[in-house]
């Protein structure tokens, strides 16, 4: 099951959707955007099986972004240029081996601003669905996944935690 929230509503549309990744429901042909936002490595199993399970319903775009956070206000960055660019393509990898294929970017910004960097890039790439991971131990905590949900006009979908054998 995945907890699923429409943007700009103040948490008021928040549901369940119990039978995944659903495509588009207004009948339009184009294919549907996917944001996927990366945390860190542990999550991407989960990530890639959500769009898995989106791309059974219809065409796909997807595009993978990892945001390389950094401490206020010292400006320093919490990991390397590289173990972002490395978590990205990953991501995209899995993806192209599931059959959905991707692009990846890795986007830099201060701690506080994390999910509105999120919600700029749901907006630029024109998606239709913000997917995040399932709580872990890193970044997107709470409060970053809240912020996203409520600021972001896209679909946020939080993916659910994969068990072994899914």
């Amino acid at each position: 099951m995945e907890v699923q929230a429409s943007g700009n509503n103040d948490g008021a549309g928040t549901g369940r959707d119990d039978e995944g990744a659903e495509g588009r429901l207004d009948g339009d042909s184009a294919p549907l955007r996917i944001l996927l936002c990366l945390d860190e490595k542990a999550t991407i199993p989960d990530l890639v099986a959500y769009v898995r399970r989106a791309a059974v319903r219809g065409e796909l775009a997807v595009r993978a972004v990892h945001v390389v956070d950094h401490a206020f206000p010292s400006g320093l960055a919490l990991e390397t240029e590289e173990e972002a660019k490395d978590l990205v393509d990953e991501a995209v990898f899995e993806l192209q081996m599931a059959g959905t294929g991707g692009e990846g970017a890795v986007r830099h910004a201060r701690m506080d601003r994390v999910a509105a960097t999120l919600v700029d890039e749901a907006a630029s790439f024109a998606a239709d669905r913000i997917v995040l991971g399932a709580p872990r131990r890193r970044l997107f905590g709470l409060r970053v996944r809240e912020q996203v949900v409520r600021r972001a006009r896209a679909t946020s979908v939080v993916a659910p935690h994969q068990r072994e054998g899914d």
